[in-house]
């Protein structure tokens, strides 16, 4: 039985060696398009071989994706294993890619250099946050809201007759661009997005002035949890709507009649760019529908000579308080770390507002924009700093004076940006692979400099037989992460040591992670890559 084994082995050993010389079809057969990444392995089953091509594609477009995860559903099981690379490659529909000629044996090395530059030039027009090119669903192409009222609305609802003739036959798109209607219909899975672009010269002219983009659903009526509307802000999950509204069964207009207001000023463009990304993801169940519901999107200008707003409030941090089911008393008392601040509209200038609603309606004002609706009383809420806490001094409380001291996470390391929640993207256009693996090198040794031996963190992770798979697996998703611009999210959870009873939330083991990690995705990565922590202790 031994002997058979050994020989089972030797034979297969040698069909091996034949397959990576001359494929699975001889020495003439199966070789001639193989790139040397595929045939240094001796991959040659289709389903591996189209898993190779998918592994390698250098941009993570979803469309592309689909269509190379249908040709692997293909080569997968009984009588196609040993399908040719040719036979596989014949099925790729080089045109999603944006290559308009197939690839063949005749394509010559001009034409291949011609082709990567397409896709290149393709990858370099990509929006940081693009949505559509990283989440699944049904998806239409970006396109712009190109009506002088920098407006449009979608309606989520029973089509009737009347409605059906009076859209387009694709899409279901209105022919005068402002209106795009949807069936609400059992099982739906759909993407529908805005890329809110601005001109840098045009907000550089307006001094403290803004762009406002307003986000608002009408008419919410949707099946309670079952069927829902995702909110997504530059990739980012901020919301969800179900039921009747953002609270789901609450019937205030406030709940009923969401808004996502966001401005794009100063600020905003120095942390994210000159663009934003605006989607909602639908989904239905498969039984049970309701009225549906209808969404405005609107992009108008924040005139500082119509819209006086207050100065920023104090940035202030929730006022400390022991409650009677803390175990200890809380070792900081709000003078430093994160906390929040505010302000709002005071006066809205009448004059001023009719003459730039007369500008936007004959063509001019700042890019044609009709001029923000100007609300006394409207207001922005904000995270901000009160003050670091890493040199933060110790203070004793004076109501505990034999306690501890109120260390107020002093030593710990403060986020680079106020919001721990905001997702920050890089929206670098390259990178360079020899500093950041430097700087990965040198902010490790930093993590373990502040530790008294290295083992206090290495003996946390249990070694188990498949660890070297395990690495292996996390460092390509570290790398695509870096590499190819996508988020690295880290889930957390655990007891009160990771929950961080008794002190502040950024102090946590978690979130001081994602203070340590979080800059060097930002400033090393390619465009689009983020280090994401999040704490479900």
């Amino acid at each position: 039985r031994t002997d058979k084994l050994r020989q089972r082995q030797q034979q297969q050993a040698n069909d091996d060696d034949k397959q990576q010389q001359h494929g699975p079809h001889g020495p003439h057969g199966g070789g001639g398009m193989i790139p040397p990444w595929i045939k240094d392995r001796g991959v040659f089953r289709g389903h591996d071989f189209t898993q190779r091509i998918r592994d390698r594609l250098p941009f993570g477009n979803k469309k592309r994706l689909d269509h190379l995860s249908a040709i692997q559903r293909e080569n997968r099981g009984k009588g196609v294993s040993m399908r040719s690379p040719e036979e596989v490659l014949k099925a790729l529909d080089l045109q999603r890619f944006g290559i308009k000629t197939p690839v063949t044996q005749g394509t010559s090395d001009t034409e291949k250099k011609a082709d990567l530059e397409i896709l290149e030039q393709a990858e370099s027009k990509r929006h940081p946050y693009m949505t559509l090119l990283t989440n699944p669903g049904t998806m239409s192409d970006v396109s712009c809201v190109k009506n002088n009222y920098r407006m449009h609305e979608v309606s989520f609802r029973h089509l009737q007759a009347d409605d059906v003739a009076s859209t387009v036959e694709h899409g279901g798109v209105d022919a005068d661009g402002r209106h795009s209607l949807f069936s609400y219909d059992n099982n739906v899975r759909m993407w529908y997005c805005y890329l809110v672009e601005i001109d840098g010269d045009a907000l550089q002219s307006m001094e403290h002035g803004a762009f406002k983009v307003n986000l608002t659903l009408y008419d919410v009526d949707l099946e309670v949890a079952q069927d829902y509307v995702e909110i997504y802000i530059n990739s980012q999950l901020v919301d969800v709507i179900s039921g009747l509204g953002r609270n789901w069964y609450t019937p205030s207009e406030a709940e009923t009649r969401p808004q996502f207001v966001y401005y794009l000023d100063d600020a905003y463009v120095q942390s994210n760019g000159y663009a934003m990304e605006v989607c909602m993801k639908i989904v239905t169940d498969a039984s049970i529908t309701r009225g549906g519901f209808r969404s405005t999107l609107s992009v108008t200008l924040d005139d500082p000579s119509v819209t006086k707003w207050s100065e920023w409030s104090e940035c202030a941090t929730l006022t400390v308080k022991d409650s009677r089911g803390n175990k200890n008393s809380r070792h900081w008392n709000g003078k430093c770390g994160v906390g929040v601040r505010s302000k709002a509209v005071l006066e809205c200038q009448a004059d001023a507002a009719a003459e730039a609603e007369a500008d936007a309606t004959n063509g001019g004002g700042v890019m044609g924009a009709p001029a923000t609706q100007c609300v006394v009383g409207e207001s922005i809420t904000e995270y901000c700093v009160v003050a670091p806490c890493f040199d933060f001094p110790l203070e004793v409380d004076p109501a505990h004076p034999e306690k501890a001291f109120l260390f107020n996470g002093h030593g710990r390391i403060d986020p680079d940006f106020a919001d721990p929640y905001l997702i920050q993207r890089s929206t670098q256009d390259s990178f360079n692979l020899s500093l950041i693996m430097d700087e990965l090198e040198s902010v490790r040794q930093q993590i373990v400099a502040r530790y008294p031996d290295e083992r206090a963190l290495a003996t946390a992770v249990i070694n188990h037989y498949y660890m070297d798979q395990s690495r292996l697996r996390l460092g390509i998703r570290l790398a695509r992460s870096l590499l190819l611009g996508d988020a690295f999210t880290v889930y957390t959870t655990g007891s009160s040591n990771t929950a961080g009873h008794e002190n502040q939330f950024m102090s946590t083991w978690p979130m001081q992670f994602q203070s340590i990690m979080r800059p060097i995705w930002k400033r090393l990565g390619y465009k689009g890559a983020a280090f994401v922590v999040k704490n479900h202790a």
